[in-house]
């Protein structure tokens, strides 16, 4: 009686199992084709403010297996090999209503030029129209590739953030792609949790 017990509870046991890589195996091929319809495009992001009052554009990071990011063609625009990530990061630059005194003044052209910490340009000014002969943007982007934290008691979402140190760019499109190897189905926490639990059975059973 005892022995029949046991054989149904690893029964069910094993019917478990496979459900769930079954429905694993379902998920992360709608999944696959979800990404392959939208591609890299759509993936939106927010902007936040920081403690420092800068503007830092948030993205949900896109977690692929290697072999997932080749078979949907997501790497794009490089010849490196064993990438681990990639992101694309569209900007633009907005400088408006800013006034640029001469700087010299005499009947066949006028000069101009003007420096800040943000970006400078100079030219000048003749009888034809206005030459501008230099136009410099300064700017340092800080790319962060971490975790959030998302509360006490829930998992941490992992997170791209994308900070430019120039208030005057701001990020209009983000994209990225994170590569980390496939976990195998045997290192997989529930496998090795039904694996203890089955071989504790067997073991009973064995001992009885």
């Amino acid at each position: 009686m005892i022995k029949n017990i046991i054989i149904a509870i690893l029964s069910v046991l094993i019917l478990i199992l496979g459900i769930s890589v079954y429905f694993n195996y379902k998920k992360l091929s709608e999944y696959e084709n979800q990404i392959a319809s939208i591609g890299l495009k759509e993936q939106t992001f927010i902007n936040v403010t920081d403690k420092l009052g800068d503007t830092i554009s948030q993205q949900k990071q896109l977690i692929l297996t290697p072999k997932q990011a080749n078979k949907l063609d997501l790497i794009k625009d490089t010849d490196l090999k064993d990438i681990s990530s990639q992101i694309q990061i569209k900007t633009v630059t907005k400088i408006d209503s800013v006034f640029i005194p001469y700087k010299v003044y005499d009947t066949i052209y006028k000069s101009f030029d003007l420096k800040n910490e943000f970006y400078s340009l100079g030219g000048k000014v003749d009888k034809n129209g206005v030459i501008l002969d230099s136009f410099n943007i300064f700017n340092k982007t800080s790319i962060t590739v971490g975790l959030k934290s998302k509360g006490i008691f829930k998992n941490p979402e992992p997170i791209v953030t994308i900070k430019h140190n120039n208030p005057y760019i701001k990020t209009k499109g983000l994209s990225n792609i994170i590569i980390k190897d496939e976990q195998k189905w045997y290192d997989r926490k529930l496998f090795w949790f039904g694996a203890g639990i089955i071989s504790g059975v067997t073991t009973s059973l064995i001992i009885k």
